[in-house]
């Protein structure tokens, strides 16, 4: 869901660009560049971005100012995390934009609700999953994976929706009779997908798994003395 053919305000334009160039050059600041010099893990942090870049011309438009497509931004930050993901993801936005004719002017709203926001949400979710769920390998699968891929998507799409209709798009209303069923339900496929693929890197590819941590997830607990 994005907002990808919307005319924004032109504050709304400054403020979403300026936040959106802070947080890239956060994230090329702090991103683990060391834990991608492996070709393996570089080439396939490339291309998941530009497969992407495809996958989201496969788009279901509602409305003018609203489409329903696959955001992989989960799938980009459970692989790579939440820095790595929304830079990848920049440049998912930036072909996409090139490609469809979007306005420039919605690539820093853009960027921060269908990039950041689920990336750093999967990041968050990972973290809480970590620290307060049993450290086993089918929660990380399950609970991230699966349940974390979809309550990351969801609270993309519902911010993509609350701006629309603070815009004016449309009322709250209409978002939540007609737009809200459709969007769990993406979300939804998209979080099955979503596991489904993470279940097999983890098992056949780990090293391109930059969130998973075998010593943690795999380790024998301790014998009881």
């Amino acid at each position: 869901m994005g907002l990808f053919h919307s005319a924004l305000p032109a504050w709304l334009a400054i403020a979403s660009w300026t936040l959106a160039g802070g947080l890239l050059g956060y994230c090329a600041v702090r991103a683990p560049w060391q834990r991608i010099r492996e070709n393996a893990v570089l080439f396939t942090w490339l291309g998941t971005s530009t497969l992407l870049a495809l996958v989201w011309l496969l788009r279901f438009r509602l409305h003018e100012d609203l489409t329903l497509q696959f955001l992989g931004a989960a799938l980009m930050a459970w692989m790579f995390g939440p820095r790595l993901a929304t830079l990848g993801l920049a440049a998912t936005l930036a072909f996409y934009l090139q490609t469809t004719g979007g306005p420039w002017a919605s690539y820093g709203l853009n960027l921060l609700l269908m990039a950041a926001l689920p990336a750093f949400s999967v990041g968050a979710i990972g973290w809480f999953v970590g620290r307060f769920a049993p450290r086993n390998l089918f929660i990380f699968l399950i609970g991230n994976g699966l349940f974390g891929s979809f309550a990351a998507t969801v609270l993309s799409m519902c911010a993509s929706m609350l701006v629309l209709a603070a815009l004016g798009s449309h009322a709250f209303g209409w978002f939540a009779e007609e737009v809200l069923p459709w969007t769990l339900l993406l979300a939804w496929g998209e979080a099955i997908t979503t596991g489904m693929i993470v279940t097999l890197l983890t098992v056949y590819l780990p090293a391109v798994m930059l969130s998973f941590d075998d010593r943690l997830y795999l380790r024998r607990p301790d014998r009881l003395s």
